[in-house]
């Protein structure tokens, strides 16, 4: 009987257990495994079994306090971890802003130095002791563009003669509003008078025919395309006249040439029987024609005399005068007459000697002495 009771409160004990595994949810995988495990139990068992039961049961309990724990702390997880996102997101957004604001930074720098380069002068003039800009020297290819335009100004008389030797620049006063300034001269051209030229008040005083013209592709301008409105380069053009004229007129205060030897009369018969073959045939057919003869020697350089010859009963005009060759200014007793350097039993003019480089600068400085005194 104590038997059959026991059993009878297993039986109860085993429904109760079933019917509250049934109402558990289906897709909780630990209450599945403890009622699969309940049905394999052998029914002739001992009560021990209950007591195994029992813990079981604990430990379901246990397990889906666990489960549920789990999800709670997965879903807090979850949460956080979109927390973390949104931070994260909110840090890149300001990370981005952030980059832009310095990349935009920097193109503001880059572009405030752009304009600096371009409004900071590149050069800066240099100027000489008092004040005046230093003239660079004109370009060649320009130099001589100017000398062809110049050259085509003259007379035919000038450029057809046999001594015309080209032209040069006489001064060079610099470049104004794009107009190279300059004063032009040929070789060899014979003056007899000082001219004078007025600019805003500043006068340019010359020993012959030269004129300060601003030059414009192959012409020459007056300067008063320049004066009107730059006076301040008006007045560099006159410093630097004014030094050039003082420098040639004080050429000889450093300079010591002692006297020349005199020639030898073989020396000086060659010298008149060359002249007198070079002379027209009307001249020397003339009644008038009698002899020619050395008017003046200037020395002799590299083996070419220097001489100013002349013949009997010519005509020459009754004035004193100078030949300008370059930067050289040789006086002559009368107009009309040159100097010319005995080459090769013929004559060349002074000029032409000097441009062929038969003659040095110091060759011709000693000439032009000569020729002063």
């Amino acid at each position: 009987m104590r038997r059959f009771i026991v059993f009878i409160a297993f039986v109860l004990l085993l429904t109760a257990c079933k019917a509250n595994t049934q109402n558990d949810p289906l897709d909780n995988p630990l209450v599945s495994s403890d009622f699969a495990t309940l049905d394999t139990l052998d029914s002739s068992e001992e009560p021990t079994s209950v007591t195994t039961s029992e813990t079981q049961i604990t430990t379901e309990s246990e397990a889906t306090t666990s489960s549920m724990t789990s999800q709670a702390i997965e879903s807090e997880s979850e949460t956080t971890t979109s927390i973390t996102e949104a931070t994260t997101d909110e840090t890149t957004t300001e990370s981005t802003t952030t980059t832009e604001a310095t990349t935009t930074t920097e193109a503001t720098t880059a572009e405030i130095t752009t304009v600096e380069e371009v409004t900071t002068p590149k050069t800066t003039v240099e100027v000489d002791e008092n004040g005046y800009p230093i003239l660079e020297p004109l370009d060649p290819v320009l130099e001589q563009e100017i000398i062809n335009a110049y050259i085509d100004t003259l007379p035919d008389s000038v450029k057809n003669d046999p001594g015309f030797c080209g032209a040069y620049i006489y001064i060079y006063y610099g470049t104004y509003d794009g107009y190279p300034v300059v004063a032009m001269n040929y070789h060899g051209a014979v003056s007899s008078s000082l001219i004078s030229q007025n600019v805003l008040n500043y006068w340019f005083d010359f020993p012959g025919e030269f004129l300060i013209q601003a030059y414009s592709d192959g012409k020459f301008e007056d300067i008063s395309i320049i004066a009107d409105n730059n006076e301040d380069a008006i007045a560099t053009m006159h410093y630097y006249h004014t030094q050039a004229m003082d420098n040639r007129n004080s050429k000889d205060d450093s300079a010591s040439y002692p006297e020349i030897e005199p020639l030898s009369d073989e020396a000086m018969q060659t010298l008149i029987t060359d002249y007198t073959e070079c002379l027209p045939d009307e001249i020397t057919s003339s009644i008038d024609f009698e002899y020619a003869f050395i008017y003046r020697y200037f020395g002799t350089y590299n083996g070419y005399e220097v001489v100013i010859m002349d013949y009997s009963m010519s005509m020459h005009p009754d004035a004193e005068g100078t030949i300008w060759i370059g930067d050289y200014e040789f006086y002559i007793p009368y107009l009309g007459i040159e100097f010319l350097v005995h080459k090769d039993n013929s004559f060349i003019t002074l000029q032409k000697a000097y441009i062929d480089g038969l003659l040095t600068d110091e060759d011709m400085r000693a000439i032009e002495h000569y020729s002063k005194h």
